[in-house]
């Protein structure tokens, strides 16, 4: 036999029973149809449902005692007994966001039944939170965005948008299901942007729209190394550093040594003789790494400059020139001072020139020349057109070392027949 019955009561649940009749030696029971065990409600949707038990194993007029508790938490909210459960009864919807516990029992031929149904009361919207890039920069055009709410989420509800920035809403359509982490479907550009999502609570309020504001930037830092140049002799052990990285970080490394910052105790490090490279990386707040290396030579012999021993001037004979003017090829070959290698005194330019008398004033003719080395020597030449005026005198040479730690600024001069 089934037995129902409703009523209503304004602002309130109606409770509601059925009684199923059968046969005691199965065993009573009861069951709580609503509010279901486990889901969450707002106030609104206590209000438009009907709280409902039934009871199986047993007739109707084996049912006394009849019990129904309202819990909040642990706590007693309201409790109805005896008549006033036996068919429907008014359950006052709670206000108060929490955890509740109905409690329907009674005695079935003298055994005590009894079953509970736990549901949440939650009026409140739930508050998302964007995880953030550090900086608010990613150098990812499809970066992984994730969020989270301060509860449980419905999550068929979950939708997502991607404007040009925060001060752009996401037009109508433009949010889409998503799931958390978010990652956009296409490729972002550089510059800002702003993602937003909005969802609902398992009991069916909506969050706000929340929005973070970041930028994309794919492009690496700018490394410029003004010191020591590519190629350079630097004459002492430790070089001067000019490096300039205007949007990073920077680490420096020389040869295949590990980076280091780029400070004080790197730039005062004393390097061997020799060919090193600097290496510099730099990386920017989005996480984009530039390096670059520039190649220079170590010559940091620590004694005074030495004048060398000698140097003989040989000139080729004159052919003519048109205009009367003539041209002759002038080769000199210098004798280190002793104890000086060639091939570390041969580095470096100098000036060659050639000097005659242009009637009773001096005329000079003058090239710059790259030293090399020729065996235990230094040698140079270079081929000049001289001036007419210059035939049939006595003419001088002489060559300007443009200065390295071996030879020095030295001059020396010598003669030539013409």
């Amino acid at each position: 036999m089934t037995f129902r019955i409703r009523a209503s009561l304004l602002a309130a649940v109606v409770f509601s029973f059925v009684l199923i009749g059968a046969s005691p030696a199965l065993g009573a029971s009861i069951t709580i149809d609503f509010p279901v065990d486990g889901v969450h409600y707002t106030t609104a949707s206590l209000n438009m449902g009907y709280f409902g038990w039934g009871t199986g194993g047993f007739t109707p007029a084996e049912l006394d005692a009849v019990q129904c508790d309202l819990h909040r938490d642990t706590a007693p909210v309201a409790t109805v007994l005896s008549g006033a459960c036996s068919g429907s009864f008014p359950f006052v919807a709670p206000t108060t966001d929490g955890q509740y516990t109905v409690t329907v029992s009674g005695n079935a031929s003298g055994e005590a039944i009894s079953a509970q149904a736990t549901f949440y009361v939650d009026n409140a919207p739930p508050t998302l939170t964007i995880d953030q890039f550090t900086n608010g920069v990613t150098n990812d055009s499809t970066p992984t965005i994730g969020f989270s709410g301060d509860e449980a989420l419905d999550a068929a509800t979950v939708e997502c948008a991607v404007t040009a920035d925060k001060d752009t809403l996401p037009a109508g359509g433009a949010f889409a299901p998503c799931d958390s982490p978010y990652t956009p479907s296409t490729a972002l550009t550089e510059g800002k942007h702003a993602f937003w999502v909005h969802a609902k609570d398992l009991a069916g309020n909506l969050s706000g729209d929340a929005g973070y504001e970041f930028t994309v930037d794919t492009t690496p830092p700018t490394i410029t190394i003004l010191a020591p140049t590519p190629g350079q002799l630097v004459d002492a052990a430790n070089p001067d550093l000019n490096i300039s990285v205007p949007d990073g970080a920077a680490v420096c490394s020389y040869d295949a040594e590990s980076f280091v910052p780029c400070d004080a105790a790197f730039a005062n490090r004393t390097l061997p003789d020799g060919q090193h490279t600097l290496h510099v990386r730099a990386t920017d707040v989005a996480g984009n790494v530039a390096e670059k290396s520039v190649t220079f030579t170590i010559d940091a012999y620590l004694g005074p400059p030495q004048k060398p021993q000698s140097a003989k001037f040989r000139a080729s004979k004159a052919t003519a020139k048109s205009g009367g003017r003539k041209k002759r090829t002038l080769t000199v070959v210098i004798k280190p001072a002793e104890g000086v290698d060639a091939a570390t005194a041969c580095q470096g330019k100098a000036t060659l020139s050639i000097t005659g008398m242009r009637g009773r004033r001096p005329k000079t003719v003058k090239q710059q020349v790259q030293l090399r080395a020729s065996g235990s020597n230094c040698a140079a030449s270079a081929t000049f057109v001289l001036p007419k005026a210059f035939s049939g005198e006595r003419l001088k040479s002489k060559i300007v070392f443009a200065g390295n730690n071996e030879i020095g600024a030295f001059a020396i001069t010598g003669k030539i027949k013409n």
